[in-house]
């Protein structure tokens, strides 16, 4: 007997090929930071137990959602087909719904994952674009204090600076630092975690230098009043 809801359902049917514990967040990392190897995947998932992810990404590879590919004679790593790809809206779609809800249940020791952060600022202003349309503008984020991320490199703490570029596409978070930048932004990670979980008081623990018109115009796309005062670096 199949396993499974058996229904004829399309919800019923991705649940039966992604609905296992692990297995989305598997496709987020592979499509935020792949193509990837398994240990790769795994400092991306604290806490994956290693078998379980090796039957995951065995199951994935047999559905067709992702592919491998030999990168040495003793190692080879996962990269989503294009059935793969189609996920991608759904993990969109999934990380809207819980964006507004970061808040409810959160743990103080939840590893906060540089990449997955960056992506969830993008979110946050791509919520707003309604309003954004015409913003734009270059800025650097500085974080205070970086080793409070959990680092995807073993041995290499997490980017410490981030271009943050806003345009007609909406915002793109790219490490390294910003070239040229209109403002910089410096912030704790728990500032940003803030931030991005919708608390309107994050903007108070931001310094910014530069122009801090069009700082305080992110921080308001971004769900920061236009009316909170940041501090001058």
């Amino acid at each position: 007997m199949r396993p499974g809801y058996r229904q004829f359902c399309a919800i019923a049917r991705a649940l039966d090929l992604l609905g296992q514990r692990w297995t989305l967040l598997i496709v987020r990392e592979l499509a935020l930071r792949g193509p990837l190897s398994a240990a790769a995947i795994a400092r991306g998932l604290p806490d994956v137990p290693m078998n379980q992810l090796y039957e995951r990404l065995t199951l994935l590879e047999a559905r067709g959602i992702v592919a491998t590919r030999e990168e040495t004679r003793f190692s080879r790593v996962y990269e989503m087909t294009e059935a793969g790809h189609e996920l991608e809206d759904v993990l969109g779609a999934l990380a809207r719904f819980g964006l507004g809800r970061l808040e409810e249940d959160a743990e103080p020791g939840d590893a906060v994952l540089a990449h997955v952060l960056m992506a969830q600022l993008e979110l946050r202003f791509d919520a707003a674009r309604a309003r954004a349309e015409g913003f734009a503008g270059r800025f650097q984020l500085e974080l205070a204090d970086p080793h409070a991320l959990w680092s995807v490199e073993p041995g290499i703490p997490a980017p410490a600076r981030w271009a943050l570029l806003a345009g007609p596409d909406g915002l793109r978070a790219r490490a390294g630092a910003c070239l040229d930048a209109d403002a910089s932004l410096r912030a704790s990670v728990d500032a940003c975690v803030c931030l991005v979980a919708g608390d309107s008081q994050a903007a108070l623990e931001i310094e910014v230098e530069g122009d801090e018109a069009l700082a305080l115009g992110l921080l308001e796309l971004l769900g920061a009043p236009a009316s909170a005062q940041v501090a001058a670096a």
